[in-house]
């Protein structure tokens, strides 16, 4: 896959998890009563999950809901939901297990290009079956007479799998791979502000956490700077684990760091130093140009580096190509 595909391909969705703020003339002006009750609504739509007995999903949704990719009008939407939880009401328990990130959204995303707010957060379901995981859930909500109301609701983790059954390239905000080597899985990334726990921007400190859908497996720091997208590599040793490559946004024009990681004892490891990628002189390189087995030193990559000081000079070979050990845990 080219590193460019993370910056350019469906840029709207990856924008979802790595929170990037969008400015746009028309944007929703949020006040912290705003987001109390925001919060609250969303309190709400958990309730309803969770068989709360004064649980009222007329109090959760808009008139009309792009729920799960489908147009739904808040009937079709309440009568599928209540079917859910009767189904699984012996089971089935969802908590809201990370922050929640509020922010106006782009007009692109917006249904009515202007009224509507993004709210993403990491969920934590228990399904019937007894098995529990982690989804990146994203919603659009809107203030209505009535108050605020979701007027879309998906995660990222579907997202992702109606486009891999639709035959379309899934895009840059979720990877799957067996990461541990052994299990299916998917991750993503969250981005905050550290000070004040809000959405971070290319202007503001930045803490960028990765997560798996496997809830054993804790989130971890991976930078300080936004992420833009996150891809599978594959078969880089005989271990059987994917490998995640992390891309960011460039930073002093076009430089911007690579990161590669795994799981391994149930934790997140980089398994290399972060690559450090310039886009004027390698756009054209993929993922797996930058980061190939070594044949020869089973268990070592081969790991094309940008030569900064070759790159500021304009002279000499511009990246260097250097064969690094994976990082195994004993």
């Amino acid at each position: 896959m080219n590193l460019n595909y993370a910056r350019t391909a469906t840029s709207a969705s990856l924008i979802l998890l790595s929170l990037v703020s969008f400015s746009s003339s028309a944007e929703v002006v949020l006040n912290a009563t705003d987001k109390q009750q925001i919060n609250a609504l969303l309190d709400r739509w958990n309730d309803v999950f969770n068989h709360h007995a004064d649980a009222q999903p007329q109090m959760v949704y808009a008139d009309q809901v792009e729920w799960y990719g489908k147009s739904m009008s808040v009937q079709q939407v309440t009568a599928s939901e209540q079917a859910f939880v009767k189904k699984n009401e012996a089971y089935y328990v969802q908590r809201i297990a990370s922050q929640l990130m509020i922010q106006p959204a782009g007009d692109e995303e917006s249904q009515s290009g202007r009224d509507d707010v993004r709210v993403t957060f990491v969920k934590n379901v228990t399904l019937s079956s007894g098995h529990e995981a982690n989804y990146p859930a994203e919603f659009l909500v809107r203030k209505l007479p009535q108050g605020w109301r979701i007027t879309g609701e998906t995660d990222g983790v579907t997202r992702y799998n109606q486009k891999e059954k639709s035959g379309e390239k899934p895009d840059a905000s979720v990877a799957k791979g067996k990461f541990d080597g052994k299990h299916v899985s998917y991750v993503w990334t969250t981005s905050f502000d550290p000070r004040t726990g809000e959405v971070c921007t290319e202007e503001t400190e930045c803490n960028s956490l990765l997560w798996s859908s496997d809830p054993g497996v804790a989130p971890v720091n991976v930078t300080d700077r936004l992420i833009e997208g996150i891809i599978t590599l594959p078969s880089l040793d005989n271990s059987g684990r994917d490998r995640a490559v992390i891309h960011t946004g460039s930073y002093m024009g076009a430089w911007a760091p690579l990161y590669l990681y795994d799981i391994q004892q149930k934790q997140w490891i980089r398994d290399i130093a972060p690559i450090s990628y310039n886009v004027n002189v390698e756009e054209e390189l993929s993922d797996s140009d930058i980061i190939k087995p070594d044949t020869a030193h089973p268990g070592q990559v081969n790991v094309v580096r940008a030569d900064m000081e070759a790159v500021g000079s304009g002279s000499g070979e511009v990246t260097k190509t250097t064969s690094e050990k994976l990082l195994v845990l004993q």
